[in-house]
């Protein structure tokens, strides 16, 4: 089931969008199992390229993709908040850190097939900072090493009701998120490289 579920993501990137969009992490009950949500973020990363004429399509598939690691480590970053559904599925450690393993692997393959460069890190920067001013309560050590950074290049809103997104937002969900695997070197790795692109160096 899982080979054919592969074939039919690889065959259509717009069906992982679908997936992701319309049957997020937060929708699944304690029963179902998030194998599926792991084969559409790994059929990302296996894409040999991205169309020009798909790249319309990509801002919503980052958010999607961030969206998906975010609510795979819900109860385990300090701004997540606990499920509010009564039966709803809780994604244990092991499973979050391979969903959010397989979101920033296939974010950064994303990158670097971008047909509009910098379409995606703008995209991507957006959707992070997004998610961090949802933050609450005093600032922890991650947001007091980003309180120097510069504002992100380039990155600005696309509709009059968005804001302007700075590098600081933007690093600071991704040093949360890097803080909850500190031993997973992949994970490490693949946020590294992102952190290097968002700041531009």
């Amino acid at each position: 089931l899982l080979k054919a579920l592969t074939v039919l993501f690889e065959s259509s990137y717009q069906l992982v969008a679908w997936f992701l969009q319309e049957h997020p992490l937060s929708s699944l009950s304690e029963l179902n199992s998030v194998d599926a949500h792991i084969e559409a973020v790994r059929a990302v990363s296996r894409a040999g390229y991205w169309s020009s004429e798909d790249a319309p399509l990509l801002p919503e598939f980052v958010a999607a993709l961030v969206q998906t690691m975010l609510d795979a480590v819900e109860g385990h970053l300090d701004f997540s908040k606990p499920p509010s559904c009564a039966g709803r599925r809780v994604v244990d450690l092991t499973e979050a850190e391979e969903i959010a393993s397989s979101c920033m692997a296939s974010v950064l393959h994303l990158m670097l097939i971008d047909p509009r460069p910098p379409m995606v890190q703008q995209s991507l920067a957006r959707s992070l900072g997004g998610k961090g001013r949802k933050v609450d309560g005093p600032a922890d050590t991650a947001a007091e090493n980003t309180d120097d950074l510069p504002p992100l290049e380039d990155v600005t809103a696309d509709d009059m009701n968005a804001s302007p997104v700075s590098s600081e937002e933007a690093v600071n969900t991704m040093m949360k998120i890097m803080q909850v695997f500190p031993s997973s070197d992949r994970l490490q790795m693949n946020c590294q490289h992102i952190l290097t692109s968002l700041l531009g160096e």
